[in-house]
């Protein structure tokens, strides 16, 4: 297949396009003012003292992580399993003769493919035939069966300190809100879907140790996206989806058709999905070593791009655009000119509806002044309970809610802002270590960008920054968890981020150790 590509005609009049336009675009005046911005650039970023923070080498990273916190839950999650190892190791020769245990050996080897084709299932599931138990119900199967090869694999263990030290911060926030909920029975079942994304998060970091592991994960669960995308098409053209007025206001969008929300069941949170996860197909192009291969997964990124249109999600829309910027920024800022200037010209050449849709940004529709009201809804009971929260979950949220005045119809189920949503329920803590967090991975990515060597790696990291700006930008005007499978998504990008800077951090160890 990959001969036939090579001798194609087309592929070749492409190829030879792409040089030719290369070799153009390096002689061209553009180039030269690319170059020279980029080099003032250099020189700004230099004296820059918030980009300086940011270069900066973290001292407290290695202390945290060898605190006596990280060493007591690393024991926790892992004596069990060294207990059993030192037994299957004594009587390995027996259990090698079943051929169960030979069976489940060898698959759990490369568990991380069994967690792609996982979250495969859990994407691609359409909304209706959905339960969020079910979610719960496979990442603890998954935790199992990591449990299992810990106990097979000598050197396997549940990777604690590939966590941040503020992720952990947070979780015990999450945990703590509970006990500080005004209605605590109604804060577990939330309580419960948190611990599932966590529990994912520790499963992921420590199934996905090397280069190869989370180059096949990540390339198995855009197949995933790929088919929710191929599903939003087939919704548009096929079925045919009918204009809902509770997702657009048909005033200032009087020729709308109906947004595409695939197997999500909402075209905002549709949105959101693929806003975290179509800069991994950058990711995959570029890691690539075969044309076919490079081809395959850009072809597979056409859908959900088309399908990411069709939601008519004006937010992800512009983080979208915000987060090509940014890939561009971190992988070539000679480059940054050029695509801004290819944005601009594609303007007169966007479909009407789309620009209309765009331009209704401006105006004070519907779901402007519905977010104006949550606001204004929500503010004396943030004023109130800013300090410890009022517990985990949208369900406490409305509880307390509906004793304030309502300027909504009705009582609002959540913030429509990650942010406040975060500050509302868990207090000052849970906030302040979410965006601590935040900031440190970003932080660490940005720093470990400076390997050259690990390209691969770093393409990765430079999709992840993109995936997670972009989505925590759009969770300015939207409560991004309130879907819990998005919300598991968000997740799964955050646990790809530190596996990658944990592999990263191995390679450097183990340099170290040699040396």
């Amino acid at each position: 297949m990959i001969n036939i590509l090579k001798n194609s005609l087309i592929i070749g009049f492409i190829i030879t396009l792409v040089q030719k336009f290369q070799a153009a675009y390096k002689e061209s005046l553009i180039a030269r003012v690319a170059a020279y911005l980029s080099s003032k650039f250099k020189i700004l970023s230099a004296n820059s003292s918030i980009l300086n923070f940011i270069k900066r080498r973290d001292f407290y990273s290695r202390v945290l992580e060898y605190s006596f916190f990280v060493s007591v839950l690393d024991k926790a999650l892992n004596i069990i399993p060294r207990f059993l190892n030192t037994y299957y190791t004594k009587y390995g020769h027996i259990f090698a003769e079943s051929l169960i245990v030979r069976s489940a050996v060898n698959i759990l080897r490369r568990i991380e493919i069994v967690i792609a084709l996982s979250i495969v299932y859990i994407i691609s599931v359409p909304d209706e035939k959905w339960y969020n138990i079910y979610t719960t119900v496979i990442v603890l199967a998954l935790g199992a069966m990591f449990f299992v090869k810990t106990i097979f694999h000598r050197f396997e263990s549940f990777n604690v300190k590939g966590l941040d030290f503020a992720l952990l911060l947070f979780m015990l926030c999450v945990i703590l809100s509970v006990g500080n909920s005004f209605f605590p029975m109604d804060s577990m079942r939330f309580l419960l879907f948190f611990l599932t994304c966590f529990l994912l998060v520790i499963v992921i970091v420590s199934s996905i140790n090397t280069e190869r592991s989370i180059n096949s994960f990540i390339e198995i669960m855009l197949w995933g996206v790929t088919f929710t995308g191929l599903f939003g098409i087939y919704q548009a053209k096929i079925v045919g989806i009918p204009v809902n007025p509770a997702f657009i206001d048909l005033v200032t969008n009087s020729d709308a058709k109906g947004r595409v929300f695939s197997t999500v069941g909402n075209p905002n949170n549709y949105a959101e999905l693929l806003l975290m996860t179509i800069p991994f197909y950058f990711a995959v192009v570029l890691n690539s070593k075969n044309v076919f291969k490079k081809i395959l997964y850009s072809l597979l990124a056409v859908p959900p791009l088309i399908s990411l249109v069709w939601t008519g999600t004006r937010a992800a829309w512009l983080c979208f655009a915000g987060s090509v910027l940014i890939f561009v920024f971190f992988k070539n800022k000679k480059l940054l000119p050029l695509v801004i200037l290819a944005g601009i010209a594609f303007i007169p050449f966007m479909p009407q509806s789309i620009y209309r849709r765009l331009m209704s940004l401006t105006q004070a529709d519907t779901s402007a002044m519905y977010r104006i009201k949550i606001y204004q809804t929500i503010m004396p009971m943030f004023t109130e309970y800013w300090k410890a929260g009022i517990g985990l979950g949208t369900d406490v949220f409305m509880g307390i809610c509906k004793n304030y005045y309502q300027y909504t119809a009705k009582v609002p189920p959540h913030a429509h802002n990650l942010y406040i949503q975060i500050w509302i329920e868990m207090g000052i803590m849970g906030i302040a270590t979410f965006v601590w967090f935040i900031g440190r991975l970003v932080k660490k990515c940005i720093l470990n960008l400076s390997n050259k060597a690990e390209a691969n790696i770093n393409n990765i990291l430079i999709a992840g920054i993109c995936s997670i700006v972009s989505v925590l930008v759009m969770a300015l005007a939207e409560y991004i968890w309130y879907y819990p499978r998005v919300m598991l998504i968000f997740w799964v990008i955050v646990a790809l981020v530190l596996a990658a800077l944990s592999i990263t951090m191995r390679k450097r160890e183990g340099i170290s150790n040699k040396a």
